[in-house]
């Protein structure tokens, strides 16, 4: 399971996590506030790991770096928006090779960005 809200959403998610399921926490959108009790963690024998990525100055700067050398993720196929779930079944048949992007408006071959697509990804999380 993906938490990504923090203290207003961490216990609707530990009550939904089947036993021996985990969470991968990244960000607390809610903010900082009350901590949960992790006692459900244990009965369940569930685990949590944290995932950290860097500061938006950090994207800005990782971009900026991406297109000064001219840098592309390798990109295996594009979808359009509404081809999203074509886009999802590809992933689902572990066929790809390379990232599947699902672009919201703009040019298939530009270099993604956050405000035109979604790169969807077969990594474990």
């Amino acid at each position: 399971m993906l938490e990504l809200g923090g203290p207003y959403t961490f216990d609707r998610s530990l009550r939904a996590l089947a036993p021996s399921g985990h969470i991968a926490q990244i960000g607390v959108f809610t903010g900082f506030g009350p901590c949960s009790n992790l006692i459900r963690l244990q009965q369940i024998n569930g685990t949590i790991d944290g995932i950290n990525v860097g500061s938006a100055e950090q994207f800005e700067a990782m971009n900026a770096f991406l297109v000064e050398h001219r840098i592309k993720p390798v990109n295996d196929r594009s979808f359009a928006f509404d081809e999203a779930e074509a886009a999802y079944d590809e992933l689902a048949g572990g066929r790809h090779f390379g990232k599947l992007v699902i672009f919201e408006q703009g040019q298939p071959d530009a270099l993604p960005n956050m405000t035109n697509c979604c790169q969807i990804s077969s990594g474990m999380v």
